[in-house]
This record gives structure tokens, C-alpha cells and sequence, in this order.
């Protein structure tokens, strides 16, 4: 029990220790038929990232647009249909608002936050996060979303939104620093769980094939951690 703790502790020390790149993080475009733009990381309409990273929008329903008029950096992807993705990548910090042409008079807008890669913050952005160093907590993490995640689910999005979900549960319990929030939703993103080479696997082959994609093969999960679903019924 103490080597696989200690395996996964390197592992993930591994996710701590993996070169600064440029990040890519996705917005859904009018999930469930609903006329909003949803993060898939702060589960709001706000996007936060750093210059040089890319904000990429899939469309959940048909019939929406992310659109920008103001400089600097107007876009429009134009009124698209199911399934469609548009990107863009922001090189210069600020604050960027757009909105959906159809239904902009109906709330859907969204903002983009980009904070400087370097230096101290400006007066339009926030300041850096801090980093995430403990990787004990971070691992731990990564057993909660072993235990309950499925690694078979029918899109790898759906895993990755789950283990940010599990994390959430994880910061709000103490259990993970906020800090680590995004270090356990990116390892949980290099998987294979849910991606169709994945999902064409029957059986236990599947979810035993996949999980070994993780790269952690801490299968049991240590003494007082708390799931997302316990914590949950627990009330936190």
C-alpha cells in the first residue's frame, strides 16, 4: 500500500513538474438547449487564462454565435449548428465580452479574462494564480476521480468535466488546495478515458485499458479521503 502511495505521489509530482505550455480551455456553446455560454472549468460564463492561451467553444445546440464587435481582437464564428467548434487564441492581456448574435438580448454573453504571462498583474487583469506544490493532496485527488469517474463515459469531455466536478467537492472539503484545482483537472485531460479509441475497447478490457492510460495505478483509496459523492450525503 505505502510503494502504490508512493507511486502516485510521483506521478503526481509528474503533473506538477510538466513544462509550462500554452493552455487551451473550452467553453460549451448552449449546453442543454439552455442560451448560455458555460465554462467547463469555473462552471460559469467567465473564462479565465493566461496570454499566449487558447479559448475553444463547442457547440452543445445549434442556432448560436460567439461574436465580437470591439477591438481590440473582434471575432465571429458566424451562426453555427451543432456540432461546430471555434477557437481563438488571446496573446495580449485584458478583459474581452461577446456575446451570441441571436440571443445576446437573452443573457447569452460571456467574458474572457487574460492575465499576463509574466510580470506583475495590470490594472485589467487579476493576478496570477498561485502553484500548485502539493502533490500528495493532488494524488489523492486522482484516486477520487479513479473511484468515480467512469473511464468508459461515451465522450472523453464528459470524463474531464467530471473530474473537475470531483475536485471542486475536493477544494470545498479541505482535502485539495484551490490552487491544485486545475493540476487535477489537466491530468485527468492527458487520459485516454472517453476518447473513441477508448470507447471502441468491450468490456472490462475497457475500463482496465483505459484506466492504465492514467498512469496511476493506485487502484484503492487512502484512509480518510472522502469521495465527491460522500461528501455530498455529508452535507460539505
Amino acid at each position: 500500500m505505502q510503494s502504490r502511495r508512493a507511486l502516485g505521489v510521483a506521478v503526481a509530482l509528474l503533473c506538477l513538474a510538466a513544462p509550462l505550455r500554452a493552455a487551451t480551455k473550452t467553453v460549451e456553446v448552449g449546453p442543454n438547449d439552455m442560451l448560455i455560454f458555460l465554462d467547463e472549468e469555473s462552471g460559469t460564463n467567465t473564462t479565465t487564462i493566461t496570454a499566449g492561451d487558447m479559448v475553444k467553444w463547442v457547440w452543445m445546440s445549434s442556432g448560436h454565435s460567439t461574436t465580437r464587435t470591439e477591438m481590440p481582437q473582434a471575432w465571429d464564428s458566424g451562426i453555427q449548428a451543432a456540432p461546430f467548434d471555434f477557437s481563438q487564441t488571446f496573446s495580449n492581456p485584458g478583459t474581452y465580452d461577446y456575446h451570441c448574435t441571436p440571443h445576446q438580448a437573452f443573457g447569452m454573453v460571456g467574458t474572457v479574462i487574460v492575465q499576463p504571462a509574466t510580470g506583475g498583474p495590470t490594472s485589467t487583469t487579476l493576478p496570477p494564480p498561485p502553484a500548485c506544490t502539493d502533490a500528495e493532496a493532488v494524488a489523492n485527488a486522482r484516486v477520487q476521480v479513479d473511484a468515480e469517474c467512469p473511464c468508459g463515459a461515451a465522450h472523453h469531455r464528459a470524463y474531464v468535466r467530471c473530474a473537475a466536478a470531483v475536485a471542486r467537492a475536493a477544494v470545498s472539503a479541505g482535502l485539495l488546495p484551490k490552487a491544485c484545482k486545475a493540476t487535477v483537472k489537466g491530468c485527468a485531460a492527458k487520459s485516454t478515458c472517453g476518447l473513441r479509441s477508448t470507447s471502441a475497447l468491450s468490456g472490462t478490457a475497457a475500463s482496465s485499458s483505459a484506466r492504465k492510460s492514467l498512469s496511476d495505478p493506485l487502484n484503492a483509496r487512502p484512509i480518510g479521503v472522502r469521495t465527491a459523492s460522500t461528501m455530498t450525503a455529508s452535507g460539505i
